[in-house]
């Protein structure tokens, strides 16, 4: 087994996106991995990004990346429509795979992807990067003691200027509701990731979906956009074990307020909060128990902090959390965490609360 996992990024421009502001870096901190190569849609910007950050090999075409013997995984950080194309090659090569959340623009893509990944015994991990921050760890470990007692209620919130403002080219593709990136997926589906993990499967949801805002903007040019794709999305669930609650996402604020996640049991109240998206933004967390009074600050124990590498106020940090159990099991210890099975699930319930929408019923979410 070697020492270290050889790393392909697949979209890691120095001058824009996720992938050279984040993976990269990630993968170059972490004593579990090394990049090897970097694929981007043109060879200049793969070369330039190679000779930034020291790294051997550039590709401007991602079969040819995934063929290389040098790889042992490919890391995906491109618009969400190419995660399956990528993601396909990648298994299809033997290589392991961690790709950015959304998994894909379908959940018949996603299935796909997972039914290759188990067939070939690859490891396949998601970067669905809330399950990195310590103070939802805690979270969750206080639901698993027992802290709320027996779940009764929730509500949770997300909102965010996204849809106001004027965005970057890169990032065209959020306005086409075909390209699979909009305030359903990204936002929302980052936050009921956390929000199953932590209080339970969605059984059934009632909601709707929609774009309030039809036209965008591109930063640079001042090109009008039509908008197809949501911005709004609220909708009713009902877990498996029974809890009822809400869960609201919006794009269409002129300020942004952030993130909240309210849990009510019988026995105690867990509220956790975060300035901007809970994924990027580092998040407090309060409670409080029969007989306590007011909620309060609670601490984050040590053992919830899982990298040293970067400071949890930095957006890098949750990746590196997701990356490390990635490369961990690549390596032949543990499992990552989230993986495929966790995201055919996440995808699922949002096309279900887009069934809801469109049908105006309740809407049980698939199990298969």
């Amino acid at each position: 087994m070697p020492s270290k996992l050889r790393v392909g990024v697949v979209g890691a421009n120095i001058h824009e996106g996720w992938g050279g502001r984040v993976h990269v870096p990630v993968y170059q901190a972490l004593a579990e991995t090394e990049v090897v190569a970097i694929c981007n849609s043109r060879l200049e910007t793969a070369q330039e990004a190679c000779q930034h950050f020291g790294i051997p090999h550039a590709f401007n075409d991602y079969n040819q990346l995934v063929q290389s013997p040098e790889i042992d995984a490919v890391s995906i950080a491109t618009r969400v429509s190419l995660h399956h194309p990528i993601a396909l090659a990648a298994l299809s090569a033997g290589k392991h795979v961690f790709c950015e959340w959304p998994l894909a623009v379908t959940s018949g893509q996603a299935s796909e992807l997972l039914a290759l990944a188990q067939a070939n015994r690859l490891q396949h991990g998601i970067d669905a990067q809330a399950r990195g921050a310590p103070a939802l760890l805690r979270m969750r470990e206080l639901v698993e003691e027992g802290y709320l007692g027996r779940l009764l209620t929730f509500n949770m919130k997300i909102v965010q200027s996204s849809a106001m403002v004027p965005r970057e080219q890169h990032h065209w593709w959020i306005y086409n509701q075909g390209e699979g990136g909009d305030a359903l997926t990204i936002p929302c589906g980052h936050a009921v990731d956390f929000m199953q993990w932590c209080l339970g499967d969605i059984a059934e949801v009632a909601g709707a979906s929609a774009t309030q805002v039809e036209e965008g903007s591109i930063a640079e040019s001042g090109e009008q956009i039509h908008v197809t794709s949501f911005d709004t999305v609220a909708f009713a669930a009902r877990l498996d074990n029974g809890a009822v609650g809400s869960v609201y996402t919006t794009w269409a604020s002129l300020q942004d307020i952030g993130w909240q996640l309210e849990a009510y049991g019988t026995e105690g109240s867990l509220v956790a909060s975060a300035a901007g998206g809970l994924q990027v933004t580092p998040v407090q967390l309060r409670g409080a128990r029969r007989g306590e009074g007011d909620l309060r600050l609670l601490e984050v124990p040590d053992h919830l902090k899982e990298v040293t590498e970067f400071c949890e106020s930095d957006p890098r940090y949750n990746v590196a959390v997701l990356a490390r159990r990635f490369a961990s099991a690549a390596l032949g210890q543990g499992k990552p965490n989230p993986d495929f099975a966790d995201a055919v699930r996440l995808h699922r319930v949002l096309e279900a609360v887009v069934a809801s929408s469109e049908g105006r019923r309740w809407e049980a979410v698939p199990l298969a």
